[in-house]
């Protein structure tokens, strides 16, 4: 394995390491031996690690040229958490999963121990945690040891056939053993995933709307001066020249905040739907205020059928969410 690490670009406000890693690694799967191939194949990884000034996160754009076959290779992450569940971000949801499932090898499909994630996983404990970003849909394992739990995240899986057989996890195939030699993931491949540790609960932090954030990755270029050296801007709190903010929809509230799941036309044309979930098991009371012209609210379903009739005032309306909950609103 060959390794070395150069700097691609730094200024006062950001900067960007290359860590390439050459890797040497069994070509292949061996059906005769059962074992892996002592032929070998080069497979490069190259991390792109940047830090931004004033933010917390480390982003890390990882690219794999992949030459090998028959092989899984992922990503350890260890966090020194001592954590006995994680968090997985998941549709409209973050879930709390043990980090160890039992193994039980006389069920007929025993449980095995990596799991899907979207976008955000985390593992906490006491007084703070470290969060793992990963946009999209993805697989993980979470490993305990002494020392704390290594996150392990799956970049490629390789494989030559539909289905096999002698898996531990599985007695029977899940189909017809039909060869797929696409499905070996050659070439290159990229993942962007970021790490950042916290204090306090990941509610209290505002985890999810840093993962819904990094997922979006939006690029907002400032008509400001630039930014002071601890990354921060002068806020934006006048109107603009057609009197509307950068925010076409704000919330203000206390308690953790809900993400903003959707904000476009209605289904039927009339009026414009905002829709918010709230990942957390605690309650966001607030209000949500708005630019854009408004005469009238109607709380919806999620087909958009009017539900409730919210008072407006001051350009906006009082809401309310519950935790684990999913709240939609037409105005116009």
């Amino acid at each position: 394995r060959e390794v070395y690490l150069t700097i691609e670009q730094q200024d006062d406000w950001t900067a960007t390491v290359r860590l390439h890693i050459a890797w040497a690694l069994p070509a292949r799967f061996d059906d005769a031996t059962q074992k892996r191939s002592e032929e070998m194949e080069w497979n490069s990884i190259d991390h792109y690690i940047t830090l931004r000034s004033g933010q917390a996160l480390v982003e890390v754009e990882t690219w794999v040229n992949n030459a090998g076959e028959d092989h899984r290779l992922r990503l350890h992450v260890p966090t020194g958490v001592d954590a006995k569940n994680v968090f997985a971000g998941a549709a409209f949801d973050i879930i709390e999963r043990p980090a160890n499932w039992p193994h039980h090898p006389d069920w007929e499909q025993p449980h095995v121990p990596t799991h899907h994630f979207s976008d955000l996983l985390m593992a906490e404990e006491s007084g703070g945690g470290v969060a793992l970003f990963c946009p999209g849909s993805n697989e993980y394992e979470a490993m305990t040891g002494e020392d704390g739990t290594t996150l392990a995240v799956t970049l490629l899986r390789a494989t030559g056939h539909l289905s096999r057989d002698g898996f531990a996890s599985r007695r029977n195939r899940a189909g017809p053993v039909f060869e797929a030699p696409g499905a070996q993931c050659k070439g290159s491949h990229c993942t962007r995933w970021a790490i950042m540790a916290y204090e306090d609960s990941w509610a209290d932090a505002r985890i999810h709307l840093i993962a819904e954030t990094y997922a979006c990755q939006a690029s907002l270029i400032s008509a400001l001066p630039k930014p002071q050296l601890d990354g921060e801007f002068d806020e934006v709190c006048t109107d603009g020249a057609r009197g509307l903010r950068l925010q076409p929809i704000r919330l203000v509230g206390t308690g953790p905040m809900p993400i903003v799941a959707c904000l476009k036309p209605a289904a039927d044309g009339n009026g414009t739907v905002v829709r918010l979930y709230n990942p957390t098991d605690e309650v966001w009371e607030g209000r949500i205020e708005t630019d854009l012209p408004l005469f009238n609210v109607r709380g919806c379903d999620l087909l958009e059928n009017e539900t409730t009739k919210p008072r407006i005032t001051k350009s906006g309306w009082s809401a309310k969410l519950n935790g684990k909950t999913i709240r939609t609103w037409r105005f116009n």
